[in-house]
């Protein structure tokens, strides 16, 4: 309620507002006001901050505070190069899971978190409100107990598979193998679990039975564990333990290794494991369609995609250098095809050239077949169903001016209008401008044609640039652009076009910048086939800030703490290499890091909470 009049904005529930003869039943997300010239606003900057907001940025500072504390203090497994329990595996081995042993980290991060939440109440309230409810921490105590005892008896290394024949339709075999430290011990151990776990299949049966000797007798439990010297084996088919037994003794037997999915997490390993987690595509895949009828249009998805021989798919989780890199590799049974080909292999990104440091997002790509990327054309890139389109002739010979390097961002300020480019590798200029001319001609006949207002264009003076615009009816704004360097660069504003070509001749990079150099994932690779980078989290408090000044609740020193939560936030960087037969995707972080999604999430959830508590 202000000078102006009153707004009745609703988050939850219903209410009744009444002004003026006027009544309304009001639901989640609509407004009422008392005048006409009170326009609507945006929900979320109603809640921007809400009174607590000294708490919740006292609450921010302590989860970083707390990220940090636990990067400093908790020790990270080293990298595995080899395992021996690979070998061991069933042949008809279809995922795999290869993870550290991570117990005493655990049990660690758990001391360190209990006596931060000890110490601040604001932090305590966070945890038990958001995290683990009050009713749940016994669960968790107790769970952290059971890995302090056993985390000691357990080798460097648990796997976990499961296993199933091509065109079966009997229950997967599931096995996990890791070293046994103390043998004797984990086996006492296991033997008094044995007589407190329970499952109900159909009727209470045992979960897990010790087996001293696995080729005999027969047992109801549901797992079967046996330790034979330094080896713990846990499986559903007691078939599988004296498999493995006799494999890992010398006696022979049948092994996962050789196979093409061994040979792939081999090379995982070559590279450092971290945490592994892998499926063979390729037999999952015909398993779920066996027996299915012919399914012509899910045959076409396929093919559209280039997923129809999709063969291995194998993420991994490790930390190096000060990052923590999550990463998938897809692998294809022959080269990459359909939508899966339009990645081409690593290769120079003279477009982030034109990219500055300050940028708080650019997305580059390397890519092969721009005739794909016209063949939208001009419905899906102009929001537009003229009566007439270019022919294919010219969408050939625009084509054939287009390099195979492009990148989008946003270099500048958020507010009021985000300060976006777009820098397109053009291998002709001149072909280019003259086919685009042509192209524009014949849009703009068809949209006479049908009744729709022309696409304009014109030149433009500014300093020593020429630019040239289009201006898109349905997109109600220019786009001005040029050429320098062998690329077309694109911008919504002619002084950021202007301001990006004096960058760019000053020597001002984004690739050169400290803080993208840190974002890099470790490897001997130099170039990407895709990168995007993003340090939103920069421009986080500026925006907030500006929300909270209208709304006159944010002083000189909250703006201050929320300016130091973000230049503390790192950038991020998700990445692609493609290559003839396979794509690998990653996301590298600084290990410690909240990213800008997490903080965004972090503080809406706040409000959201504060606003039953503070009217």
């Amino acid at each position: 309620s202000g000078a102006r009049g009153s707004r009745v904005s609703v988050f939850e529930g219903e209410v009744e507002a009444e002004f003026g003869g006027n009544a309304r039943r009001l639901k989640p997300g609509e407004q009422f006001s008392s005048s006409p010239r009170l326009s609507p606003q945006p929900l979320a900057e109603q809640i921007a901050w809400s009174t607590r907001v000294d708490e919740h940025l006292s609450l921010l500072e302590e989860v970083r505070g707390l990220v940090r504390e636990l990067d400093r203090r908790v020790p990270r497994p080293p990298l595995r190069r080899s395992s021996r329990l690979l070998d061991l595996l069933d042949p008809a081995t279809v995922v795999v899971a290869a993870l550290p042993n991570i117990s005493d980290s655990l049990v660690q991060a758990s001391e360190i978190i209990r006596s931060r939440v000890d110490l601040s109440p604001t932090l305590a309230r966070w945890w038990r409100e958001h995290i683990v409810d009050p009713g749940l921490e016994p669960v968790l105590d107790r769970l952290i107990d059971e890995m302090r005892t056993i985390g000691p008896e357990l080798g460097e290394e648990i796997v976990l598979s499961a296993a199933s024949e091509p065109g079966g339709d009997t229950p997967a075999r599931i096995t996990l193998l890791a070293g046994a430290e103390h043998p004797r011990r984990l086996a006492a151990y296991l033997r008094e679990k044995t007589t407190e776990l329970t499952v109900a299949h159909p009727q209470p049966r045992p979960l897990l039975s010790l087996v001293d000797d696995p080729s005999a007798g027969a047992s109801i439990a549901l797992f079967h564990a046996s330790i034979a010297d330094d080896l713990l084996v846990i499986s559903n088919d007691r078939a599988e333990i004296r498999r493995i037994a006799a494999l890992a003794s010398g006696g022979g037997g049948t092994s996962f290794a050789g196979s093409g999915f061994h040979r792939r997490l081999l090379e995982a390993y070559e590279k450092g494991a971290g945490w592994i987690v892998a499926a063979d595509m390729q037999h999952l895949l015909g398993r779920a369609l066996a027996g299915r009828e012919a399914d012509t249009t899910r045959e076409r998805l396929f093919e559209v995609l280039g997923l129809d021989d999709l063969q291995y798919v194998v993420t991994e989780r490790k930390s190096s250098g000060g990052l923590i890199t999550h990463q998938a590799q897809i692998t294809f049974a022959n080269r990459r095809r359909g939508i899966a080909a339009l990645l081409a292999e690593p290769g120079p990104m003279g477009s982030l050239d034109f990219v500055s440091p300050e940028a708080t997002f650019a997305a580059a790509m390397v890519f092969e077949y721009p005739r794909e990327l016209l063949e939208a054309w001009p419905e899906g890139l102009l929001g537009i169903d003229p009566a007439g389109t270019p022919s294919e002739a010219l969408l050939g010979r625009l084509a054939a001016s287009i390099g195979r390097d492009m990148t989008f961002a946003i270099d500048g300020p958020l507010l009021p209008l985000p300060a976006w480019k777009l820098v397109l590798e053009v291998t002709d200029p001149v072909a280019f401008e003259q086919a685009l001319d042509r192209a524009l001609l014949t849009l703009n006949d068809g949209l006479a044609a049908s009744g729709q207002p022309p696409v304009a264009s014109g030149r433009l003076e500014l300093g020593p640039d020429e630019l040239r615009w289009v201006e898109i009816p349905h997109w109600g704004h220019r786009v001005y652009y040029t050429f320098s360097g062998g690329y077309l660069i694109a911008a919504g504003r002619p002084g950021d076009l202007s301001r990006t070509l004096r960058e760019h001749r000053s020597g001002l990079r984004l690739t050169t910048a400290p803080r993208f150099q840190r974002a890099l994932p470790p490897g001997g690779q130099v170039d990407f086939s895709l990168i995007v980078y993003e340090r939103l989290a920069s421009q986080l408090g500026p925006l907030l800030s500006a929300i909270g000044t209208r709304s006159g609740q944010l002083d000189k020193q909250q703006r201050r703490r929320l300016r130091q939560l973000d230049a503390q936030t790192p950038p991020s960087l998700f990445f692609a290499y493609a290559e003839p037969r396979s794509i690998t995707l990653g996301h590298a972080a600084e290990i410690g890091s909240i990213d800008a999604f997490s903080l965004l999430a972090i503080i809406r959830a706040l409000d959201l909470q504060s606003l039953g508590a503070s009217p």
